[in-house]
């Protein structure tokens, strides 16, 4: 790939135009010059590049006929880097069913009946984002349905019906996406806390709760709880502290940690919890704070 001053200016130019922060474009495609597969991988961790984003900038670079056979071949070779083949959306396919498969917490295959079904739509121009949409909403939609819960797999979701499953989550999703920037915040925020109160403290892990890791990717259900309580005006600050008080006191005793969940946390009771969890800070040197923390340990209980 040869970078000179005009192509510069153009990926500036990109760069604004896909919403690309930080120089990361740029800095990409200067280390790819240079054919420094350390230097990428140095730019990947500190900027955090995903794999998505350097699969997105190599399409860019491939349409504006910048990158190199050879530029493809370093980027083949980094451990841990795919490279996606354009036509057939190889990376596409196998991210929706490993989206899948984590979702439902199963081990689907890609398989070739499965290519080919995925394959169709994104040629239709279909997205990975709308696939997401799908999976996530209708897993929320048929999961708890014995007679539905079988259905959830790439041959009925991505069927001839897919279309009108789009429409549907997308629908679904349109105030989520909204709030997709605090959902993300606010589910990072509350596996941070879990790990340094309970995995650390207690030895224990997301696995061991029925849990998993938020960040891997995020149920339509606790989406939709959190966009619930951004739209009633709760601030973010608001959330994350009752989030951290609620996992501190439910964690001080052992029978109530299985209970501990983001989505119990922002039930119908979040309000009483913010609540609680702020009169325990300003009155936890006064009398009557262990009663407000065993309202906080308690009413839990009541709901399961």
């Amino acid at each position: 790939m040869k970078i000179n001053g005009p192509i510069i200016k153009e990926i500036i130019s990109l760069q604004n135009k896909e919403k690309i922060f930080n120089n990361k474009l740029l800095l990409f495609g200067l280390a790819l010059e240079k054919g420094n597969a350390t230097l990428i991988k140095v730019l990947k961790e500190d900027l955090n590049i995903s794999q998505e984003e350097i699969i997105s900038y190599l399409k860019l670079f491939e349409e504006k006929e910048w990158s190199t056979k050879k530029d493809l071949d370093l980027i083949k070779k980094m451990e841990k880097i795919k490279i996606i083949d354009i036509e057939n959306f190889q990376h596409e396919i196998e991210e929706v069913i490993a989206h899948l498969n984590a979702i439902t917490n199963s081990r689907k295959k890609v398989t070739e009946s499965r290519k080919k079904i995925v394959q169709q739509w994104l040629r239709k121009g279909y997205t990975l984002e709308q696939f997401k949409m799908v999976n996530l909403f209708f897993n929320h939609l048929w999961e708890k349905d014995p007679q539905m819960s079988q259905y959830i797999r790439p041959e009925t979701l991505y069927n001839t019906k897919f279309p009108i499953r789009v429409e549907e989550a997308e629908n679904a999703f349109i105030d989520i996406k909204k709030y997709k920037k605090e959902i993300k915040e606010i589910c990072e925020y509350y596996d941070y806390i879990f790990d340094q109160i309970i995995n650390k403290n207690k030895n224990l892990e997301f696995s061991q709760l029925g849990q998993i890791n938020m960040c891997s990717y995020i149920p339509f259900d606790i989406q939709k709880r959190i966009t619930f309580w951004l739209k009633k005006e709760i601030s973010i600050k608001d959330i994350l502290f009752t989030i951290k008080k609620t996992i501190d006191n439910w964690s001080k005793k052992e029978e109530l940690i299985p209970y501990i969940s983001l989505l119990k946390i922002l039930d119908a009771k979040f309000l009483d919890r913010l609540k609680i969890a702020k009169s325990i800070e300003v009155k936890k040197q006064k009398t009557g704070t262990n009663a407000l923390e065993n309202w906080l340990n308690t009413d839990t209980k009541e709901n399961n």
